[in-house]
């Protein structure tokens, strides 16, 4: 950790294969931000939902066609933080 920037590592795993790239933001309010960016045409690939964890995520698709979830600051933890992002293979970003 860094800051407010939290860099999460993990083994590689079923979950987690080698190769792949997970991102995830926070945001203070996770339905506004579904909102706020579907009005300005962001592709969600899974709109606010509420995950096992606790917490609320919603997946879209970034720029480079990379899938990015989002969560509420206050419902994750910094334990959890890096644990609910959708993998994307790291072929995948454009160059």
């Amino acid at each position: 950790m860094t800051g407010e920037t939290t860099l999460a590592l993990h083994p590689a795993s079923e979950k987690n294969p080698a190769g792949k790239v997970e991102l995830g933001f926070t945001v203070a309010d996770v339905e506004a931000f579904y909102r706020d960016m579907s009005a300005k045409g962001v592709l969600f690939s899974m709109p606010p939902k509420k995950q096992d964890f606790g917490g609320v995520l919603a997946q879209f698709v970034d720029s480079e066609g990379a899938h990015c979830s989002v969560g509420a600051e206050a419902a994750l933890s910094r334990a959890s933080l890096a644990s609910f992002c959708m993998e994307t293979p790291i072929s995948a970003a454009k160059p």
